[in-house]
């Protein structure tokens, strides 16, 4: 038969899919986690749970659409298409570098309580040495 879609797409597609699946999955047991060791109500972990359960959705769908469509041909509409796609690429390169970012920004804080300094104590004592 003819195929439109690369076998080794659909395995990169589901390994990196489970990896995010998985990576999502404990983002929403952090965020209980913190409600539950902090006892507050905050709507900010409120907030991420929703949005942490919605990116599961959003990953399992876009798994299970490139998966089993790997027979669409995506030369009969062009720019439709290829809009699809670059807005799926997209939206996949800002995801990554979301949880890059979240996750320096959470070493640098954790280095920081390592060392035994917390970043507005050394500022204020260079403004002061000064």
């Amino acid at each position: 038969g003819v195929h439109y879609g690369s076998y080794y797409l659909r395995i990169g597609t589901i390994l990196f899919g489970i990896g995010s699946l998985i990576y999502t999955g404990i983002e929403i047991g952090d965020n209980f986690e913190a409600r539950f060791m902090n006892s507050s109500q905050d709507c900010e972990n409120t907030d991420g749970v929703v949005r942490s359960s919605l990116q599961l959705g959003f990953i399992f769908f876009q798994m299970y659409f490139i998966f089993l469509n790997q027979k669409m041909n995506i030369y009969k509409r062009r720019f439709l298409s290829r809009l699809g796609l670059m807005h799926m690429i997209a939206t996949n390169l800002c995801v990554w570098l979301k949880v890059v970012i979240l996750e320096t920004k959470h070493e640098i804080e954790i280095t920081h309580l390592r060392e035994g300094e917390d970043i507005n104590e050394s500022h204020t004592d260079q403004l002061t040495t000064s």
